[in-house]
């Protein structure tokens, strides 16, 4: 398996979840067979999607992800501070 992102020959995936926002219902979901609710992005393109490379949750909405917390979502920068 590789890197969804077109011509991206990378195999060292995360397992990146779409957004809610995506589902058509948030309360009760209402998923079609047709709905992608996983996409598979190597370390760099996870992160050029808006996807936390530790995790894999859609982190993009959040306004520092891409501004100093390295591709992380809130909780995973959290998580490597307080192990430092």
């Amino acid at each position: 398996m590789k890197c969804e992102h077109e011509g991206c020959e990378r195999s060292l995936l995360i397992d990146c979840m779409n957004p809610t926002s995506e589902v058509e219902d948030e309360v009760t979901p209402i998923i079609s067979p047709s709905t992608v609710l996983v996409r598979y992005y190597c370390l760099y393109h996870s992160q050029q999607y808006g996807y936390c490379w530790h995790c894999g949750f859609y982190a993009g909405d959040e306004p520092n992800f891409r501004l100093g917390l390295l591709g992380l979502c809130k909780d995973c920068h959290r998580e490597f501070a307080s192990k430092e």
